[in-house]
């Protein structure tokens, strides 16, 4: 991690001016900054985890009067991104990464979609629900998961309300086996109706499938 420091003097000329770090230690100085006076300290640093670092600048004023001023940030560790993988080697496919296209359901706002471990049964929304989210607006990607600790069946079903109080549903194919869902050269075209094409609204963009702790890798 490259760390940058500035240090401006927007009062009365300093002497004897340090910068240190909680808790990188010493980081430069001493110099003296006159009035609107500003230098930067670059270093390298290797860290092991998130970090939050309070930075100081300590200098003196002509009648000797200590003068400070410190900073905080918090520099946040990141786990790499899994590699890319085959369709195959994310079985089972945890989570549906899709963005929602208005445009293919008439420009409507979603208020609310669920998405179940089955088939979506109307005489009973509740049965084989994972989990519901919304409201879901055009453009707006969502991580639809936990599909494996469900133990989803290969079919799977969005139950879909829209604002104003029409619904739809949307089937999507989680065995690899579906041509249209299942290899990075898919990444970016309409799903929804299935594996066979016949059932259910292509209203999401794929923009990945996630599982066994890997990705298919849409760009």
């Amino acid at each position: 991690m490259t760390y940058q420091y500035v240090v401006t003097n927007n009062g009365d000329p300093l002497t004897n001016v340090v910068i240190t770090d909680d808790p990188l230690g010493d980081i430069g100085g001493p110099i003296n900054l006159g009035t609107n006076d500003s230098e930067t300290f670059t270093i390298l640093e290797h860290l092991l985890g998130t970090t939050v670092n309070t930075a100081t600048a300590t200098g003196v004023l002509e009648n000797g009067e200590i003068c400070t001023a410190s900073d905080t940030v918090i520099v946040e560790a990141v786990e790499p991104p899994p590699a890319p993988a085959e369709c195959k080697e994310l079985k089972p496919i945890d989570a549906l990464i899709l963005e929602y296209e208005a445009s293919q359901a008439g420009g409507l706002t979603i208020d609310k979609v669920s998405w179940y471990r089955d088939k979506f049964d109307a005489d009973d929304p509740t049965k084989n629900l994972i989990n519901s989210t919304g409201p879901v607006v055009d453009g707006q990607v969502v991580n639809f998961d936990g599909f494996a600790a469900a133990d989803a069946k290969n079919d799977v079903d969005f139950f879909i309300e829209f604002t104003g109080g029409s619904t739809a549903t949307s089937r999507f194919h989680r065995s690899c086996s579906d041509d249209e869902m299942n290899d990075i050269s898919d990444c970016g075209t309409l799903q929804g109706d299935g594996k066979d094409n016949d059932a259910g609204l292509n209203t999401w963009l794929l923009r990945d499938l996630a599982g066994n702790g890997k990705v298919l890798g849409c760009p």
